[in-house]
């Protein structure tokens, strides 16, 4: 794609709120949130599986944790789990998602780009989470 090799139609390429959903949905099952030491160890695996064991891998970590976490209510755990789950949607859909639109777009191939927030209306899951939008 870098190259330019593909085919130059019109795309539609988007995102869902909470696609990361499948990552964190084991601390869904606390109403209180994660606490500090789970993000922590959650985000220092991360790095780790992603990036193996680079030199500067803490400063990573460090800097992971300073861009996810909520500074004006960093106490609480349900932020916490919120930008878990934004980290994990960043990581696998919307970085992806923006590369391959930013790629199409420099071959002059229109682009269109959307994302999509829905809250569920169900007890099933928690605020945190999204879901699609109901059938008719």
């Amino acid at each position: 794609m870098q190259q330019g090799e593909f085919l130059n139609y019109d795309i539609l390429i988007g995102v869902n709120q909470g696609e990361g959903l499948k990552f964190v949905e084991d601390s869904l099952e606390s109403e209180d949130g994660i606490s500090a030491s789970y993000f922590d160890f959650t985000v220092s695996n991360f790095v780790d599986n992603l990036y193996g064991y680079p030199e500067g891998k803490d400063i990573l970590r460090e800097t992971i944790k300073f861009m996810y976490t909520d500074w004006a209510d960093r106490d609480n755990g349900e932020m916490r789990r919120k930008t878990l789950l934004a980290l994990f949607t960043d990581h696998q859909w919307v970085a992806p998602a923006v590369a391959t639109a930013k790629l199409h777009a420099e071959y002059q191939s229109p682009v269109y780009f959307y994302t999509f927030y829905h809250h569920c209306q169900t007890d099933a899951r928690p605020e945190t989470t999204s879901c699609s939008a109901p059938s008719s």
